[in-house]
Order: structure tokens, then sequence, then C-alpha cells
């Protein structure tokens, strides 16, 4: 037997090893073995990693970490805008905003997810991180902040309405004609969340569209044809007024004006047409001019408020404005036709030239004539000598801020007494003698009211009521005075001696600087010492007056102004420096 070396043994089992009938065996086992160490290293390849050229939208982020990816994902969109289409049968608009504003955003979490994503049956199939990595694209979706998203959508809801119109009917030039229905539409939660499911996050402009539906009106064209067919009626009308024996005919133009027409409050679909009264006495306004005949004056001549002669003036001529509208109103809708003006006789307008005597009969006559002419006004005049002359004289009244010198009065006979002294504590970080000055020069209300508290609101009524005043209530909720009583605190104040001379002239003193000063000092243009009283309507001014003579004046009123108290206050300064 023959020994083969060892060549020779290499050369034959490669021969073997190469025969045709082994390649394909071997061929296998190289092509199993590369698919498996491949499936080894797709298993073992690390699931934090994106897979080697994986795309995200696009652009390759093979070569990225989770940090960069996340910011090239923010930088990529932060732009982004949302455009918001409203596609409607009335109205389309549009709206762009960035997408953060209206809460769209990446949703960076899931597009991460994704690139990386390589689950575990794929990374058994051979090959397949080479398909994977080569195919791989992952979109970018978007999250929506409900709460910001729901923040703009409600404005594109206000934005996408408009109301439906109902038919009605309308004055054209001189006719009357069909003011034509129109159809509305609104935009729904329903309409902006289907919307929203169909947005496609772009790194440019991401479209988002609603469809808006349409709101029919309730009242259409139809509806109002009976309504038409009226009022043409009624402006086809051949109406007449007779003023005197002359018969003016009405145009169309001017009947179809004096239309109105109204929607049934129990029934939207019915409208009602009406005449308006108001615009027909408008027009019998202007036809008064045909026929009337201005008044001429009479002029009474009054002395002490006693006539003493007259000068007689003529009547005048003109229309009663209402019965002719309402005249012309009925026959206009009863039909073709005339109606007559009821013509009136228009009085003498009357005048007064009134004068007064230099006597206290002609003073009483001039306040008579004041508290007439001024309205609600309550005047008396106290003298030297104790004379009083009022009128409405007792009528009460809430005396305002006129109370105070009745405050005052109290607080200044404490002092005297010893009972209170000026530098006591008061409030509003103010003492006894701060407080005094700004009640009755400021008409301060804070410190009257803890003045009042600190006496007593009871015994500054039973000190006052004492002094005569017996119409005079301090009582808090339940005040009141009158310009008699005012004028008899203020005279025993002037020339009695109620107080001390000090305290008398520091009250005094105060009055004469409080700075509410447009009623009896304008009035007058004197020293005055006066206290003022403003509340809800009221307006009264208490004073004494310095003038040729010293007197008392008290003027008490509602619904008036200071212009009135002052002029008041000049015809009876004027008087009193007669008397």
């Amino acid at each position: 037997m023959k020994t083969l070396g060892i060549g020779e043994y290499t050369q034959r089992g490669l021969r073997a090893i190469l025969h045709p009938k082994h390649v394909w065996h071997w061929i296998f086992i190289g092509a199993a073995s590369i698919s498996l160490l491949v499936t080894v290293l797709q298993i073992a390849f690390p699931r934090v990693l994106v897979v080697p050229f994986a795309r995200l939208d696009n652009e390759r982020v093979g070569s990225k970490n989770d940090t960069k990816l996340a910011q090239s994902i923010i930088d990529r969109y932060e732009h982004a805008r949302l455009e918001l289409k409203t596609a409607g049968p009335v109205k389309q608009q549009s709206s762009t905003v960035l997408a953060t504003e209206a809460g769209l955003q990446p949703d960076i979490a899931r597009a991460l997810d994704g690139v990386k994503s390589y689950p575990l049956w794929q990374r058994l199939i051979p090959f397949s991180g080479v398909y994977f990595a080569l195919t791989k694209n992952q979109s970018i979706e978007a999250t929506i902040d409900m709460q910001r998203f729901a923040d703009y959508t409600k404005q594109r809801l206000v934005e996408c309405k408009v109301e439906p119109k109902n038919a009605s009917v309308m004055i054209k030039d001189t006719n009357v004609a069909i003011d034509s229905a129109k159809d509305g539409q609104v935009c729904s939660d329903k309409d902006i969340a289907k919307a929203a499911q169909a947005i496609t996050l772009q790194p440019t402009v991401a479209k988002m569209q609603i469809e808006a539906k349409t709101v029919e009106p309730e009242r259409k064209d139809k509806d109002v044809q009976g309504l038409l067919d009226e009022a043409q009626k009624l402006a086809n009308r051949q109406l007449k007024l007779k003023l005197l024996d002359t018969e003016y005919p009405v145009t169309k133009a001017q009947i179809v004006a004096w239309m109105t027409f109204s929607e049934d409050p129990n029934n939207k679909k019915e409208m009602h047409v009406a005449i308006d009264t108001a615009k027909v006495r408008d027009y019998v306004a202007t036809m008064q001019t045909k026929i009337y005949i201005a008044p001429t004056v009479t002029t009474i001549r009054t002395v002490d408020g006693v006539e003493h002669d007259r000068t007689n003036g003529a009547p005048g001529r003109g229309l009663n404005h209402s019965t002719t509208a309402e005249a012309l109103k009925n026959q206009l809708l009863k039909g073709d036709g005339v109606a007559a003006g009821e013509i009136l006789a228009i009085p003498s307008k009357v005048v007064y030239e009134r004068s007064y005597s230099a006597t206290r009969a002609g003073l009483q006559a001039m306040l008579n004539d004041l508290v007439s002419e001024k309205g609600d006004f309550a005047i008396a005049v106290r003298m030297s000598d104790g004379t009083v002359v009022s009128a409405n004289g007792t009528k009460r009244y809430h005396p305002a801020s006129t109370y105070k010198m009745y405050v005052a009065y109290a607080l200044l006979k404490r002092v005297e007494q010893g009972n209170i002294n000026w530098s006591d504590s008061a409030t509003a970080g103010k003492n006894i003698e701060q407080c005094m000055d700004v009640m009755i020069v400021n008409s301060d209300n804070t410190c009257a009211e803890w003045l009042g508290d600190k006496i007593g609101w009871a015994a500054i009524q039973n000190e006052v009521r004492a002094l005569g005043l017996a119409n005079t209530s301090t009582i808090r909720g339940a005040m009141y005075s009158t310009a008699e009583d005012e004028a008899l605190f203020l005279a025993k104040l002037q020339f009695g001696s109620i107080l001390q001379d000090t305290s008398r002239d520091r009250l005094l003193g105060l009055m004469k600087r409080q700075v509410y000063r447009q009623g009896v000092p304008a009035g007058t243009g004197v020293t005055v010492a006066d206290k003022v009283g403003f509340l809800d309507g009221k307006l009264h001014d208490a004073a004494i007056v310095y003038g040729q003579k010293t007197y008392v004046l008290t003027i008490l009123s509602q619904g008036s102004s200071w212009a009135n108290i002052a002029d008041a206050a000049r015809k009876i300064n004027s008087q009193m420096n007669r008397l």
C-alpha cells in the first residue's frame, strides 16, 4: 500500500471539498453562518440608539443622540404656523398664527421612540436591520395642548358665526319692498374636533379647515309677502288733511314714512305693520304753519303781589296735534278719505311785571312770588328786632349738612362748661378743635358724625328745642328742620346771647370761611356767615347777611340749583336795603 505525503493528502482533501456535489453544502453553511452572525448583531444592537441611516421626517438622523434629535426637531418646527380656514356658505375666512399659540407642537417623545423602534421579532429576521435602516422614515406628528387649542378655536367659532337674517319689509325710496332673508352659518365644536384630527404638522404651514354649516332664517321671503301686500295697500291710500276750508293731500312718501314693522313676539314668522303716531304728530306740527296765528302777550303789572293793571293780548290759533294725528291715523287705517284737523285757540302768553313797595308787605309779596317761581323752595328772613317774614317757612326738609350748626352749638356749650377740651383726641387723627373747623369750613361728615355721637343726638335735639326750634329733629335717621327754625337759630346766634362772645365769634368766623360760596354769598355780594347743605337733590343755605342791614336769610330747596338760590338772595338783599 502506497503511503501519501502531507501535500498530496491536502490536495486530495481540497479536491474532495470542492467537488461539485459538495459546493452548495458549503455555500449554505456559509450563508447560515453569516445570517446567524447578522441576527446576533441585530439582537445585540442597543435599543436606545437610532438605527444607522434611519430618517426622521426625511432627514438622516442615524448618527444623532436623543438630545441632538430633540433639539433638531425643536429648531425645525420653531416657526411652524397653523393656517385655519373657515369654509362656509356665507362667509369664508382664514387666519394664521404660530402653531404653538394654537397649542400645536411636535410630539418629540413619539418621534424619538419611533425612529429607535426595532422590535425583537424584526431583529430575529436576518438582515432586517439593513432594510430597516434604509427604509425607516419616521414622521413627526403633532401633540395638542387642549386648553390652548380650545382658547384659540373659541374665537374662531365666534368669527365663523353669521346670524341668519329674517325676511322683513323695508322702506325703499318712497315705497315698500321685501328685505330678503339671508342664510347664516355656524361652526361647532364637533367641526373643529374633526378638522383637528386631520392636521398634519409641517415645518412651515400646517393647514386646518372647518366646514361651517348653513343656518336658515326662521322667516323666509314668502312669510312676509302678506305683510308687503298690506303695507302697499296702505301706501296707496288717497288720504287728505282738512284744515279750515282747505284740503291737503298726504303723499305716498309721507304715508310710507309713518309705517313701522314689528315681529310678532309669539310667532317669529309673523310680522305686523303699524302707523307710528309720533311720526304722524310730527307731520301735523309741520302742517300747523298753514293756519297758525301767534298769540300776543298779556302783561300784568302787580304791586306787592296785587294786580294793578294789565294789557290784554289777543289769542292765537293752532292745531291740536294729538287729536289731529289720531284722526289722520284712523282714517288711513279705515280707507281713502279726509281727516279734519282740530283747530285750537292759543291763549295769550301772560307776562308779569312785578314791583314791590319798600315795606315788609312788599318783602312778603316778593318771597311769595319767589317760591312760586322757583319750585320747591322755602325762604325765611329774620331781622334784628325779631320780625320774621317767610314763604313755606314751616315746611319740613331734611337739613342736609345744615344740622352741623346744631352740633357746633352743643360742642361750644360743653367747651364753655369745661366738659370737653379743644385738645382732646377726636377722629381721623384730629383733635376736637380740628374736627370743629373742618366740620364747618369743609362740611366734613366724619367729624360731624363723630362729634354728634360723642355729645349724643338726643341731647343736641333737646338743646335746640330749648331755643324754640320746635320743628327741628337732630335724631339720626329722622332729621328734619324748617327755614324758620334755622333762621331763628342764626338770629339767636347773631343777635342773642346763647353762647359766650368767644364761642359765638369762633363759630361765626368759621361760617364766614366755609368754602361753598355759590349760594347766598354769591347772590348778595357782601360778607356772609353761612352753612350750606346738599344731599340727594336738596340744596340749603342758612346765612347771616352783613350788608347795609344785618339780617338772617335761610333758603331750603329740593331739586333746585345754586344759581336759583343766588338769584333769590340777590333780590331779597335789594329789597332789604330799601326797608
